[in-house]
């Protein structure tokens, strides 16, 4: 051995340990990073070989001593701890968040354990604005603290969500970003007291609120007026001007003149009048269950039988006028009119003596709004009863929600970002994406606490969170470092150990150097 190869294993010890302490002091100084993979250094022995210097001389050198390596864990869960902050989610086994650079996902892509994210803008866009118009607003999307695009899954139109790595995209989470949502009412409960003391004729109403097949709100009458048969009402739902309302199950409509009253028709109007024969005054409720649209048949006149099809009916149910596509053709008053309308108007509701309804009280109702959009529902009745007293309304719900705004965001285990509105609705806004690595220890670094594919880590699987073998995600939650703090420390003292040793036998090589030097002289 030359007299400087002596000096090699003493020079590389101190070189790894010097090594292994800066690896040390970088795992302490991020044990509260967010996603900080630990690394740790171990070290590998250095065989005495022969190295040839100068072949002509024929001086050699004898290298011997260790070499660092670090080795990164990756793949190993850091510690988890409770956030405030809706949008940490924090990732409980296997698996990585998907990202990358670029909104559109043309970019690189990396993956992070990091799951503190943030809203960042990206883009512009138009949303409605008061009045009709339209306003310029900035699009937010879901990002790490990096200000890479986290990547997820929007639902298809039944609801799920894919599953396939083409279908990722970035997530857009502004307040009108689905501006469009809003969920239509299915049903309506309405559970009330008709009074049994009512007189035949009498007439009560309720509007009630649906939310339509547009996100918007529409409002409703139900008529009931007491029909001459006893416990018996005659019901009918009206809509708005325009609106084209049919209920199931059915009933027709009928009507016809009571003793001392007459049917007027004006031709030049073309209105139908009840009233009475002697003073003229107008009978109220004679056609209120009718609503425009519904076609009446007239029988039992000189000249005006026939179909018409209903225009308008007075608040007060005297009067009709019908459409100028089926003219009333003369001007005739007479007390023989008879009025029919088939299946115009829904079931009547009937009432045991005990005032409990008889039947289901179930009915479906479609709307054909005069604005194009529709409402679909089924309306329940089943609780209304008919007892002495006044018209009491007890109480009346519907599902659905209105169009309105995003106000919140939250995750569930298998990482459905959740939108809540300011309508109180809560929706499915997309699916987070997880990447899983067959050796997630191989992965590239690079700043950030992101990692990107290798060779040596295996081509990345996606995958969806809570699925076989896949971690679950943990709302509100932050994942930290995988760093042990009582471990780097004891870890530390042994490397400055190791180092001191090191030294110590540099000195001890070097004083036997000099004492050589000294002898020769």
């Amino acid at each position: 051995m030359s007299v400087y190869g002596m000096f090699q294993p003493s020079v590389l010890g101190m070189q790894s340990q010097s090594h292994a302490l800066s690896t040390i002091s970088t795992n302490i100084a991020n044990v509260r990073t967010g996603g900080y993979k630990r690394v740790d250094t171990t070290f590998s022995t250095v065989l005495s070989a022969t190295v040839s210097n100068s072949a002509a001389l024929g001086r050699y050198s004898d290298l011997g001593g260790v070499r660092p390596i670090d080795s990164f864990r990756i793949g190993e869960q850091g510690i988890i701890e409770a956030s405030t902050s809706a949008l940490d989610v924090a990732i409980s086994g296997d698996g990585f968040f998907v990202l990358n650079t670029q909104v559109d996902g043309g970019g690189d892509t990396y993956f992070t354990r990091d799951g503190s994210l943030a809203i960042a803008t990206a883009g512009t866009a138009t949303a409605p604005g008061i009045g009709g118009g339209t306003i310029t607003v900035e699009q937010g999307y879901l990002v790490d603290k990096n200000g890479y695009f986290l990547q997820g899954w929007a639902p298809l139109a039944d609801g799920s969500f894919p599953t396939d790595a083409g279908a990722l995209q970035s997530m857009r989470v502004d307040t009108y970003a689905f501006s469009n949502a809003a969920d239509p009412t299915n049903l309506a409960t309405l559970t009330l007291n008709i009074p049994a003391n009512d007189p035949a004729g009498a007439l009560e109403t309720y509007a009630i609120e649906v939310i339509d097949s547009a996100g918007a709100p529409q409002s409703l009458l139900l008529r009931f007026e007491k029909s001459s048969t006893a416990n018996t009402w005659n019901f009918d739902i009206a809509g708005g001007t325009g609106d084209a309302v049919t209920t199931t199950p059915t009933a027709n409509f009928t009507y016809t003149p009571g003793a001392g009253q007459e049917a007027v028709f004006n031709a030049g109007t073309n209105g139908i009048q009840i009233r009475d024969s002697g003073s003229s005054a107008l009978v109220q409720n004679a056609f209120t269950t009718l609503t425009p649209g519904d076609t009446i048949t007239v029988t039992g006149t000189a000249g005006n039988n026939g179909s018409y099809t209903v225009a308008t009916v007075a608040a007060d149910g005297s009067t009709i006028t019908v459409d100028p596509a089926t003219p009333i053709p003369l001007n005739e008053t007479i007390t023989t009119a008879a009025f029919t309308g088939v299946g115009v108007l829904a079931q009547p509701l009937s009432f045991l003596s005990t005032g409990t309804l008889t039947g289901s009280g179930q009915y479906a109702v479609n709307v054909a709004h005069s604005g194009g959009s529709t409402s679909s529902f089924t309306l329940d009745l089943s609780q209304i009863t008919q007892f002495a007293g006044d018209m009491t309304v007890r109480d009346y719900n519907h599902d659905g929600f209105a169009q309105s705004d995003l106000r919140s965001l939250e995750f569930d285990a298998e990482g459905t970002v959740i939108g809540r509105f300011g309508s109180g609705m809560t929706m499915p806004l997309y699916r987070v994406a997880l990447g899983v690595f067959p050796n997630a220890d191989a992965l590239g670094q690079a700043n950030g606490n992101v990692f990107w594919e290798t060779a040596d880590s295996g081509s990345v699987r996606i995958e969806q969170a809570g699925t076989q073998g896949v971690a679950v995600l943990l709302p509100n939650s932050h994942e930290l470092s995988n760093v042990d703090l009582a471990e780097e420390f004891a870890e530390m003292i042994v490397t400055q150990a190791t180092y001191n040793a090191s030294a110590t036998a540099y000195r001890t090589v070097d004083e036997m150097t000099e004492l050589a030097r000294d002898l020769k002289r």
